[in-house]
């Protein structure tokens, strides 16, 4: 199997597979693994105008939590399967409105910081952790292709 055709099969499936959530006293609410939505759509986006669709990975990592009886972890925003340029985009977004009032952000000090409170790093960790768990599901995709799905290209975007 190509890196693109694992790129189609994982989304397919993401885009198929459903999760049911038990809610007390309540009907069960039915979420999809993957939500594709414009960015412009997702909670707190920072472009309210841009028409890419992206999955919706704060809805993804929701439900694996749940499914595996997880403690909430972090998450990119987004996630973008580039299946053309063999590649998946892991996005993160951060509104700058709040920032631009701080005069301390002057300092070189004071940005880095800041930048370190957003942590990147621990969201994309824990997003491909989500990835990988999500692969792991029986009969998804063979053992060759799951470590042709570890080699795959992550390319980490920041929108602000």
């Amino acid at each position: 199997m190509d890196i693109k055709e694992i790129l189609k099969t994982v989304f397919l499936f993401g885009k198929n597979k459903e999760y049911i959530f038990k809610v007390k006293s309540k009907k069960d609410r039915i979420e999809k693994y993957f939500q594709v939505s414009t960015i412009a759509k997702l909670d707190k986006s920072c472009c309210e105008n841009s028409k890419i669709n992206v999955i919706d990975f704060d809805k993804t990592k929701n439900i694996i939590c749940a499914k595996n009886g997880w403690e909430t972890i972090k998450s990119c925003d987004a996630l973008k399967f580039v299946t053309e340029k063999e590649r998946i985009d892991l996005i993160e977004m951060k509104s700058t409105k709040n920032l631009e009032k701080n005069k301390d952000l002057n300092k070189p000090e004071k940005i880095k910081e800041q930048i370190e409170k957003f942590n990147f790093v621990g969201k994309i960790r824990d997003s491909l952790f989500i990835l990988s768990s999500i692969i792991q599901t029986k009969n998804l995709l063979s053992g060759e292709a799951r470590e042709k799905f570890h080699e795959i290209k992550k390319q980490p975007i920041f929108l602000t």
